[in-house]
């Protein structure tokens, strides 16, 4: 302990580790413990210099444990437990999602405004790259329809645009990883992302009018394109149509016959289980056969000078893309017959401000489209957004470099390996060099694809991502009759904030809140409870299933969100609904009217707190 002669009073009476002096002035009167300075003498100070170095030993010592090295490259865990019996899973599994990538990543460059090629590029490189960084086993990386439609109205059909929001998306998708903001993909709620699902493919339902119909469409929003479609109908090619009629016939049936067993599920027959595999296959590869037989009808149709009969693709460049950076700037375009500019230049930051918050909804709803699928096939084991959001930037990133389009998991493509039996992160190997090989040696054969036909492929598809039958479920939610509970005090409660209460139950029955103590509240009354502007508002009770009725009321605890869960005949629902009330602490109560009187004579309330999640 120091002392200090010059400082009046010092007091030693401390004996803890570090030296702490307390100096009270002689001079003055003491007022308040604001005279009272408590100084902790402290070694000699880092320099600036020293600091740093310390904090990036620090970070660089972090970054290289084995566990973080584990976690950020998953095919160190998996690699060294692969056996021999997964190599044939993972081929199948390959092989089957390159037959449903390549015709969709022919039919998405479409959607994007884009040469066909495009949609190729996006469909090796990145595969390539997420076995070695990738989570999920379940994960295929090519373009999606949501992420062509984004593509197309954000970068408005321009490859440079683009492929430039691929790069730049990719970095932003790295950095929201770094800081670890997979957490964000919580606070996007069911019914919001069903509807954003909804209205997308019924956005690209219309966009491929004019294919299917063979007319001449404008217009940017969904309106505009139906006005314009009606207006264009008498012009409608009919070869083109009935194809399309056909082709989306035969999507249909051969999607139907991929599900179809033969025999009972167990003690199936050798013959038995060959049909059912046959079937399945014919059902899995329907794109791929559908573009194989259309093309063929196309050459055909070339061969015997009707090749103006119905539209088609037209040709497609063969060969790779060559690997350089993405543009950051773009040059004008002069016709030089006219001296008419086509196309204004550019610098990097127009193309930046032209993206504008592009920059951030694209990589919100990837990530909400990848972890979609990684959920989906999880099996109850943990998942890791933050992970996700790494590879997914990584690899489009490595697409931009290829001029590829803007990729990340699709749910169907998931599906497609789920069930061929996908045993790790390899099966993307396989899809890459099937990829590789139809850029390198069949894409003259692109020539004679029908328009019509890729059309139908994106209609059949885009048809099962309308969620009506969340419309019901959500319905129901949302009831604003209040059950008469006896004992109630009617309007006297004020707005709840809840946060973590747990409700789960059917749709028919509706949710159940437990609450601690064994009660358990009755299914019907949670239909008092509804939002409106963020706020909760309760009825007038809650009756607890077999025993007295019991009251909501606020406490001296701050609240968070309230989050049920709803399982009707379409699927799952799950809500979440958060409130804040300004200047007071709340919390949820469950206080039993029925008084109970105390010694002194007083009416004491009995608190059941509810059980948060």
């Amino acid at each position: 302990m120091s002392q200090r002669a010059d400082s009046g009073h010092t007091n030693s009476g401390f004996n803890g580790g570090s030296e702490v002096s307390l100096d009270i002035p002689t001079n003055t009167l003491y007022h308040t413990s604001r005279d009272c300075i408590v100084q902790e003498e402290q070694g000699p100070k880092e320099s600036c210099l020293e600091g740093t170095q310390s904090c990036c030993s620090s970070l660089w010592s972090n970054i290289f444990r084995k566990k973080t090295l584990y976690k950020r490259f998953p095919i160190l865990v998996w690699l060294p437990q692969y056996k021999k019996d997964y190599i044939f899973g993972d081929i199948v599994a390959g092989i089957s999602v390159a037959l449903t990538v390549i015709p969709q990543a022919l039919a998405y460059a479409g959607i994007a405004g884009l040469d066909l090629q495009y949609g190729l590029y996006a469909c090796f490189l990145g595969c390539f790259i997420y076995i070695f960084i990738g989570s999920s086993k379940d994960v295929p990386i090519g373009p999606t329809a949501i992420s062509a439609l984004l593509s197309f109205q954000i970068a408005g059909g321009s490859w440079q645009m683009a492929t430039l929001l691929t790069f730049l998306t990719g970095l932003i998708e790295i950095l929201m990883g770094v800081f670890r903001l997979g957490f964000l993909i919580d606070f996007v709620s069911g019914p919001v992302g069903a509807g954003f699902t909804s209205a997308v493919s019924l956005i690209i339902f219309s966009s491929q009018m004019k294919d299917f119909l063979g007319i001449k469409t404008s217009g940017n929003t969904f309106l505009q394109v139906w006005i314009s479609i009606v207006n264009d109908i008498h012009n409608i090619s009919w070869p083109d149509f009935i194809l399309g009629i056909v082709c989306i016939t035969l999507l249909l049936s051969l999607r139907a016959l991929a599900s179809c067993s033969l025999g009972p599920k167990e003690g199936k027959t050798t013959t038995q289980k060959l049909l059912t595999g046959i079937f399945w296959t014919i059902g899995t590869a329907r794109n791929a056969l559908l573009v194989c037989g259309t093309a063929g009808l196309g050459y055909w149709f070339f061969v015997n000078g009707k090749e103006n009969l119905v539209k088609t693709v037209g040709f497609v460049p063969k060969g790779l893309p060559s690997f350089q950076p993405p543009p950051f700037h773009m040059d004008a375009v002069v016709n030089e017959t006219t001296g008419e500019v086509l196309q204004e230049g550019q610098s990097f930051w127009d193309m930046v401000s032209t993206l504008g918050s592009g920059l951030i909804v694209v990589p919100l709803i990837a990530l909400l489209e990848t972890m979609a699928v990684v959920q989906a096939f999880a099996d109850g084991k943990p998942t890791d957004a933050t992970q996700e959001l790494i590879a997914s930037g990584v690899c489009n990133v490595a697409n931009s470099f290829v001029q590829g389009l803007r990729s990340n998991g699709g749910i169907a493509r998931g599906a497609i390996l789920n069930a061929s039996g996908v045993r790790t992160q390899l099966s993307n190997l396989y899809t890459s060099v099937i990829v590789i090989i139809a850029l390198l040696y069949l894409t003259p054969c692109f020539y004679y694809i029908p328009k019509a036909a890729l059309a139908s492929i994106i209609i059949a598809a885009v048809i099962f991502m309308v969620q009506y039958r969340v419309i019901k479920p959500m319905w129901h939610s949302k009831n604003n009759h209040w059950p008469e509970v006896p004992d109630a005090h009617p309007r006297s409660l004020p707005d709840l904030p809840l946060d973590g209460v747990c409700a789960q139950g059917d749709q028919q029955a509706g949710p159940e809140v437990h609450a601690a103590g064994g009660h358990r509240l009755h299914p019907h009354l949670w239909s008092g409870l509804h939002g409106r502007q963020g706020d909760i508002h309760h009825g007038d009770g809650l009756q607890a299933a077999g025993a007295a009725p019991v009251l909501l009321q606020p406490a001296a605890a701050s609240g968070a969100g309230l989050r049920g869960t709803q399982q009707g005949s379409g699927g799952h629902l799950r809500h979440q609904h958060a409130a804040r009330q300004a200047g007071g602490e709340v919390a949820a109560n469950l206080r039993d009217p029925q008084k109970s009187k105390s010694k002194g004579g007083s009416t004491q309330q009995p608190r059941h707190a509810i059980v948060l999640a």
